[in-house]
């Protein structure tokens, strides 16, 4: 069951809140081997064969629904479970739902009622905590304790695997921020990416960015140097971008939201 985007978090008392986890989500399929089945079809119990010890502690013929994470069974940090080991000690599965329990289909069994057949676990497992009705305070917490988000969930609803429905809700911790724009990439004459310096950090990302052409006629006034597929720019200009987490990779989900002087209201100074 998929889930979708919301924008803002908020009460509602027909409805339960868990924390956004970060890591590999997968279907847990528990009978004389467990597998441990990703979104796209991967068995990750090859990869995480420590985790399919769960069996230890739920009846042949089940089905859970989690999320493997690296990180003290908490928040977790998806660019360390992207460089795992065998052998790490530090992964986690995270239990939040359950779709069948000891052969009985509990597919349209209301989540609160399916949410019974989970029990606290000891580590490397664990079973996912949630508020009901608070959602605002919850995501405020979930912000503060720097998780990705928060998923809202319809008390009532049904699961419906594989298909994205309007009873479950991811509503993301993005951050915002401003950087520099020095360079724009082009493929075939289109702007494909961008390049931004952050002065704080004294580094720079790539950032996808598509369509939007007249964007060439803005920067004019502030191009440095023109090369085959790249522009220089002055950096006169900042770009504000909402982003989860900055990894050694770039930032993760970057967003652009808008333009503006460089050292201007809002801007970097």
């Amino acid at each position: 069951m998929l889930l979708e985007e919301r924008e803002a978090p908020f009460d509602d008392s027909s409805w339960l809140f868990e924390y956004k986890w970060d890591g590999f989500r997968c279907l847990v399929f528990i009978e004389k081997e467990v597998k441990l089945i990703s979104r796209n079809g991967k068995n990750l119990a090859l990869s995480f064969p420590q985790l399919t010890e769960v069996k230890t502690f739920f009846p042949n013929d089940t089905v859970l629904d989690g999320e493997i994470i690296w990180g003290e069974g908490k928040k977790g940090s998806f660019s360390r479970l992207l460089g795992f080991s065998k052998k790490e000690e530090n992964i986690f599965l995270v239990i939040f739902d359950v779709l069948r329990f000891s052969g009985k289909n509990l597919l349209t069994t209301p989540l609160l009622e399916r949410k019974s057949f989970l029990k606290d676990l000891p580590p490397p497992f664990k079973i996912a905590p949630y508020v009901l009705e608070k959602g605002i305070d919850f995501f405020n917490k979930a912000a503060s304790e720097n998780y990705e988000g928060i998923v809202a969930k319809k008390i009532s609803s049904f699961y419906y695997p594989g298909k994205r429905t309007a009873f479950w809700l991811k509503i993301k911790n993005y951050t915002r921020e401003n950087f520099l724009l020095t360079k724009v990439f082009l493929k075939q004459g289109n702007v494909e990416s961008l390049m931004v310096f952050d002065p704080k950090t004294n580094k720079s990302y790539k950032i996808p960015f598509w369509g939007q052409n007249d964007l060439l006629n803005l920067l004019a006034p502030i191009v440095k140097e023109k090369n085959p597929g790249e522009i220089t720019l002055y950096p006169l200009l900042e770009v504000s971008i909402q982003y989860l987490e900055k990894t050694p990779g770039g930032l993760r989900h970057p967003t652009i939201v808008g333009f503006s002087p460089a050292g201007g209201k809002n801007g970097i100074k």
